[in-house]
């Protein structure tokens, strides 16, 4: 468990920053440097120019992930493909020269990175919290702030060592509530014993 100060406000705006300066995760790509007054795909940037980076692992073709844009066997729709859902949330995508834009804006990166998917790569993330409280039951309150203090479980990256909440991808037609059981059992119980396939059953057959 880990507690958080309710009092603490994040910085967006540096979070912002740092996410389209950085490191693409895992690579030595770094992204193009977007100003925040480029982000907005309203805004004319003629000498936008992105890196165009997709990992080696998903440029191998796992059967989950797309073909590259271009490719002959690849027509995508960006709307409901058989079980894949293809749309945004926040509405259709602008498909410029066959790659669609990300609805945030730019990002300083051209490609897939460690996505599979062009569209939506769907993820579900179980998050489990609590009131910090003692061992009978009293709501335990901030020294500082004298508010409730939340706590919430979370998992230590392996590939970064970063702290993170559970997460794992939505498969095609696969019901989120299975994806949220496996991934919290998988992450944050150590259910590893049983293959994945037999601890998904057990999990579809309780649902």
């Amino acid at each position: 468990m880990l507690n958080i100060n309710l009092t603490n406000q994040f910085n967006k705006t540096v979070s912002k920053t740092t996410a389209l300066t950085s490191l693409y995760p895992n690579s030595d790509f770094k992204r193009t440097s977007v100003p925040q007054d480029k982000i907005s795909w309203s805004v004319p940037w003629p000498d936008y120019i992105p890196v165009d980076y997709t990992a080696p692992s998903i440029l191998k073709g796992p059967v989950w992930a797309d073909p590259p844009i271009g490719s002959t066997d690849f027509t995508p729709r960006y709307e409901k493909d058989g079980k894949v859902e293809c749309q945004h949330h926040n509405g259709k995508y602008d498909v410029v020269d066959r790659y669609p834009r990300n609805h945030i804006g730019c990002t300083g990166l051209k490609g897939r990175g460690l996505l599979g998917r062009w569209d939506p790569n769907h993820a579900a993330d179980p998050i489990v919290t609590r009131w910090k409280s003692d061992r009978s039951g009293e709501i335990i309150m901030h020294p500082v702030s004298e508010k409730p203090v939340l706590q919430f479980i979370s998992i230590k990256r392996l590939d970064c060592g970063e702290w993170a909440i559970p997460v794992g991808m939505v498969d095609p037609g696969e019901k989120l509530s299975v994806t949220l059981k496996w991934e919290f059992g998988e992450e944050a119980l150590n259910f590893l014993q049983k293959s994945e396939s037999v601890k998904k059953k057990k999990l579809q057959d309780k649902l």
